[in-house]
């Protein structure tokens, strides 16, 4: 029972990570823009909603380390060259997690609040 509780939010994390790196890095093909990194706070943001804060902090490491093979130069390796990428991933991380306790505490409050809803009806 334990193991089904946490592996259903950590796949969806995992599974989400995953297609936004596609999605980034497709767009990174066709347009190559900067900062494209940002665009993991939308998995991040929504595990939080759904799982709450743990799967998303999960959501938010897999994000960078996604992020430093795939979206940074040299590709396919976890080193990234440029002092300033490092910089935007020490960044993301931070507002990643810091995004993750945020929307994690108001997904919690929201779903105390429905089952408070139920009880009373």
């Amino acid at each position: 029972m334990a193991i089904s509780r946490w592996l259903v939010p950590m796949s969806a994390s995992l599974i989400s990570v995953a297609l936004a790196t596609g999605v980034l890095k497709t767009f990174e093909i066709i347009v190559a823009p900067d900062h494209l990194i940002f665009g993991y706070l939308v998995p991040v943001s929504f595990i939080a909603i759904r799982f709450g804060n743990l799967p998303a902090m999960l959501t938010s490491i897999v994000s960078v380390i996604g992020a430093a093979i795939f979206l940074y130069p040299p590709y396919f390796a976890i080193y990234v060259a440029n002092p300033l990428h490092v910089a935007e991933l020490v960044f993301f991380s931070l507002l990643a997690l810091a995004a993750s306790q945020i929307v994690g505490k108001l997904g919690e409050d929201g779903q105390r609040q429905k089952a408070s809803t139920r009880q009373a009806a």
